[in-house]
């Protein structure tokens, strides 16, 4: 019935059929928990995928909870997108979730490494680094992505948390 979901949207939609994309917020749209888990399925059997429905399968997956199936989705791609930031990034935020800050760390830092301008990385980091007791490097980071982004308050309200422990 999943399969079958998916499949009415591509004939209501012939003209935009091809993209995966639409399927995709048609069925997220429709409230239709089914179609999206097809779809993921589909953008995870795909052998070179579009970054962007692969990423929102990821968060689809997190969103429910499936942090390991969310992990494996991005791990068959990692050849494949491994000079993405956004790979990194995405892999770095499913590690967190995982409890794995080591892992998780060290995907952050090769996001920033192919791009050095990603405020949430940044602040991802910040935490791990702040969890790990280095108040320094924390606040570092918090101030890093605070300069690429001023009105991030996630990352001001981590900064003000690790001055005020200084």
């Amino acid at each position: 019935e999943a399969r079958t979901a998916a499949e009415a949207l591509r004939q209501a939609f012939p003209k935009r059929a091809g993209t995966l994309w639409f399927l995709i917020q048609g069925a997220e749209r429709a409230g239709d928990a089914d179609a999206q888990e097809a779809l993921e399925r589909e953008i995870g059997a795909m052998p070179c995928p579009d970054p962007v429905p692969l990423f929102w399968a990821v968060r689809q997956a997190t969103a429910r909870g499936r942090w390991r199936e969310a992990e494996a989705l991005l791990r068959r791609r990692e050849a494949a997108l491994a000079l993405h930031p956004a790979f990194w990034d995405h892999l770095g935020q499913v590690l967190l979730g995982l409890k794995r800050d080591g892992d998780a760390e060290t995907a952050y830092r090769k996001a920033l490494a192919l791009e050095a301008n990603l405020p949430k990385a940044r602040n991802n980091l910040g935490l791990i680094l702040y969890r790990r007791g280095d108040l320094a490097g924390a606040e570092a980071e918090f101030r890093q992505a605070l300069r690429i982004q001023p009105d991030y308050m996630l990352a001001r309200q981590n900064l003000d948390a690790v001055t005020a422990r200084r």
